[in-house]
């Protein structure tokens, strides 16, 4: 079914090839040794690049978690999973 739907229209990979809606993306195998999925090649996550931003811009994790639109405690164990922090 060309087009997929509205909540998952079909997309590309990086190889051109077109993925259904509602199906994964999958890069390479998946497989590494920490069992995550691979990093881009700049060596930073999109939602890493983004909490870093965050904890640059916003002084408190409240803050942060407003911004973003998710919860303080998610933002808390984020910003611990990549190291940063609100300090300036």
């Amino acid at each position: 079914q060309a087009g997929g739907n509205a909540a998952f229209p079909d997309r590309t990979d990086n190889s051109g090839n077109t993925v259904s809606s509602g199906e994964d993306i999958v890069y390479g195998s998946g497989n590494t040794e920490n069992g995550q999925k691979p990093v881009p090649s700049g060596g930073m996550t999109e939602e890493e690049m983004l909490y870093r931003e965050a904890a640059r811009k916003y002084r408190t994790t409240r803050e942060i978690a407003q911004a973003l639109n998710t919860s303080q405690p998610t933002v808390v164990r984020r910003l611990k999973k990549y190291g940063l922090s609100t300090r300036h």
